[in-house]
């Protein structure tokens, strides 16, 4: 376990680096996508869900095509993590690509039936911020009556953050 914690560890310090300097050296950020696709395939969640957000960090145009495959499989990965991270790499890529279609806001929508509240609370600020920078179309955000309503009685599983975002977003 501590073998685990020391690699997920090192990895987190690397990936940090790494995505600090993307920016300015995007041929580096190119030889990491490999490292980083496989350990999005890893076995354990933590270590994907890292990946994912690294994955996603890397602000450099040109690694859109490799980013947008991992994070629709995030989108629906069995670990709560790991689609919480995938809801917010959404955004992350959205920024990066504007004028690109990813294809993401049914898997959004459907992630706010999720059982996990982190999970729907992340997948309601994703879809929130790409409607308010126009990428769900002429209509932005708009939530369907039943969504709210399954939404609003679930309100106290929520954390404070969740539940601020929720009245927020209905206000």
């Amino acid at each position: 376990s501590s073998g685990i914690n020391a690699e997920y560890g090192q990895k987190k310090l690397v990936y940090l680096y790494l995505c600090s300097n993307a920016e300015s050296h995007p041929d580096l950020s190119l030889l990491v996508i490999n490292t980083l696709q496989k350990d999005c395939r890893d076995d354990n969640p933590m270590i994907r869900g890292l990946a994912l957000r690294s994955i996603c960090s890397l602000r450099v145009p040109n690694i859109t095509e490799y980013v947008h495959p991992f994070i629709m499989r995030g989108l629906s990965d069995i670990s709560p993590y790991v689609r919480k991270t995938a809801a917010l790499g959404c955004v992350k890529l959205f920024a990066v690509s504007p004028n690109i279609d990813f294809g993401f806001a049914d898997k959004l929508f459907n992630l706010l039936r999720d059982k996990d509240t982190l999970v729907v609370a992340n997948a309601l600020n994703a879809l929130q911020e790409i409607g308010q920078r126009g990428g769900l179309g002429k209509d932005g955000f708009v939530l369907p009556a039943p969504i709210i309503l399954q939404l609003l009685t679930r309100f106290r599983e929520f954390n404070e953050w969740g539940q601020c975002s929720l009245l927020t977003l209905l206000t």
